[in-house]
């Protein structure tokens, strides 16, 4: 297995050979670099996560009384700093609170895509456990708000489940180092294909495994020991809006020409 380090955070050229980037079986999985001791001594184990499933339900649970007392109802419109927090609350517990939990435990989600495993990457912990940490930290920065207006056996529950999360997820979250894995799947996985870069990320095909992949079946770990700068994230936007303008090593020339003239990528205006 490939361990390649990317010191450059505005580096989001595609690492690996032309003949990888062709292969129809190699997929990629974006991750947290301290969790690669498990996954390269193990293979990717559907149902090992690095949260405790039952403890993240009872805070969903919390949540969803707060959300059922009328505490945080969402007035779209308003841009009071108080919103802001409402709007915060309601972003993560979206993936706290709905069937993404579930699946999440059951499946391993891979994506024919790098760019869209670098941005999967970039989330602190993982999906679960940015919206975990995120989620708590607006339960905690609304609760000075819901003095007077919460009753005290919720608030209870409230501050005792978020210090929970917090103790148990935020050094994880902080501590984050964003990987890509790179892994050839067997094709009878599913029916998939490599993804059309004139279509946008929406469209391009993900895979969840129903079984375990094996430590054999990765080539390579990409790691971001320095995270991704803001110009790079912004490259990656633009890769999700335009579609058709990947960062590849063998056309490096036309990337810097698109970075520089969005506008005029294809070099039609000379």
């Amino acid at each position: 297995m490939d361990k390649i380090q990317k010191e450059d955070p505005e580096n989001i050229y595609y690492p690996l050979c032309k003949e990888t980037f062709e292969d129809t079986n190699v997929f990629y999985h974006g991750s947290n670099e301290n969790y690669s001791e498990n996954i390269e001594k193990n293979g990717f184990i559907r149902g090992s996560r690095p949260y405790d499933p039952d403890k993240l339900k009872e805070f969903a649970e919390i949540c969803n009384e707060i959300d059922d007392s009328g505490l945080v109802d969402l007035d779209h419109y308003a841009k009071t700093d108080y919103a802001k927090r409402v709007d915060k609350f309601h972003r993560y517990d979206l993936t706290i609170g709905s069937h993404y939990l579930r699946t999440s435990i059951e499946n391993i989600t891979f994506t024919t895509d790098y760019w869209e495993a670098m941005r999967f990457s970039l989330k602190q912990g993982g999906e679960t456990i940015r919206a975990a940490v995120g989620l708590a930290k607006a339960v905690c920065e609304l609760l000075p708000d819901w003095k007077g207006k919460i009753n005290n056996q919720l608030k209870e529950k409230a501050e005792n489940s978020t210090k929970e999360i917090l103790d148990l997820y935020k050094k994880i979250f902080d501590e984050h180092v964003p990987c890509i894995y790179v892994a050839r799947l067997d094709s009878d996985l599913d029916n998939y294909s490599k993804p059309d870069y004139g279509k946008p990320s929406s469209e391009r095909k993900d895979v969840e495994t129903k079984r375990d992949i094996p430590k054999e079946s990765i080539l390579a770990r990409v790691v971001y020991p320095n995270s991704i700068s803001k110009q790079g994230i912004e490259d990656l936007g633009n890769i999700d809006d335009m579609g058709i303008n990947v960062p590849l090593p063998w056309k490096k020339d036309e990337w810097e020409r698109y970075r520089k003239d969005p506008d005029n990528a294809l070099g039609t205006r000379g």
